[in-house]
């Protein structure tokens, strides 16, 4: 998902056709088209039905563009509070992540960055692992932030040798119950408790519990419900449909326990035994760490992790 894919739904809805929402943009209609097109293999869904009257948006589709609008006005006004570039020096380097990379660190990094400099957030790409290294080795970009799956505190980490790698934060499991189920009481969790539960959490934990490692090991989870829409897991726990997922540092509230506060709900941890991390860390050259811009970037992360 890109920003511009976002601001391209929101165009096709104002100017109800792809011909039209193209010229706003300054863009073909076919390149549009492919972008929305693209979106929906993305995520799975339908958002538009194309007629030859032109489109129409689907009602899933109406809960994408809801998250379109919420997320381009938080954009938005990140850029008006922070990123008046008379105020703020510009950070000049190229900086991408991780594809599976826990939203939470995401948000407050950004955020963090936007108060002090100014840094596009479009520069910003989601890659695999592998091709981060990659372009690093091949000096193709200065920094990158990466998210590794482990199932094990001491897993190693693949890292070429040319490449220098530092930890900055080890992300666990976490679940939200709600306070009326009877699993509620319980201080752990195991997956096997919970294996025939729906679950519901963020879209971009849907790489992880659908890894073939994942299921090897702790079984097919048979109801999973994945939205990039925070009100919609809110409903669902509020109405106890289905049990939240999440991700959190150890000893540290997680995202949706930051959002929804107490509301009725509990936080329970997955049982030590079948527990998996999220390492979080960035990787680089040697000698780049001696670049002003990434020295910026890394004061920032020491005052935040």
């Amino acid at each position: 998902m890109t920003l511009e894919q976002l601001q391209y739904i929101i165009a096709i809805k104002e100017e109800k056709t792809m011909s039209m929402a193209g010229k706003k943009n300054n863009i073909s209609q076919q390149k549009i088209s492919y972008a929305i097109k693209a979106l929906e293999n993305e995520l799975g869904v339908k958002i538009f039905d194309r007629d030859a009257k032109g489109v129409k948006i689907t009602s899933i589709g109406s809960e994408v563009l809801s998250f379109a609008e919420e997320f381009i006005a938080e954009i938005t006004e990140l850029k008006n509070k922070y990123g008046h570039e008379e105020n703020q020096t510009k950070l000049e380097l190229t900086m991408h992540m991780s594809e599976w990379m826990p939203y939470f660190f995401v948000t407050k990094f950004m955020l963090a960055i936007f108060k002090e400099y100014s840094f596009p957030i479009e520069n910003i790409l989601k890659k695999h692992n592998e091709e981060l290294m990659a372009e690093i080795v091949e000096d193709k970009i200065d920094i990158a932030f990466i998210a590794t799956q482990k199932f094990g505190k001491n897993d190693a980490l693949n890292i070429p040798q040319e490449v220098f790698y530092h930890k900055i934060a080890q992300f666990v499991p976490c679940f939200l119950v709600n306070q009326n189920r009877s699993l509620a009481k319980q201080k752990y969790l195991k997956w096997a408790e919970i294996i025939a539960e729906a679950i519901v959490c963020e879209k971009n934990m849907e790489q992880f519990l659908q890894a073939e490692e994942f299921i090897k090991k702790n079984g097919k989870l048979s109801n999973l419900y994945f939205t990039e829409n925070i009100s919609i897991i809110k409903k669902m726990l509020e109405n106890d449909l289905a049990i939240g997922f999440d991700l959190k540092i150890l000893n540290q509230k997680s995202e949706l326990e930051e959002i929804f506060g107490e509301n009725n709900l509990k936080i329970i941890n997955l049982f030590p035994a079948n527990r998996f991390y999220v390492e979080v860390g960035y990787i680089c050259k040697k000698e780049t760490l001696k670049k002003r811009e990434v020295k910026k970037i890394l004061e920032i992360l020491q005052k935040n992790y």
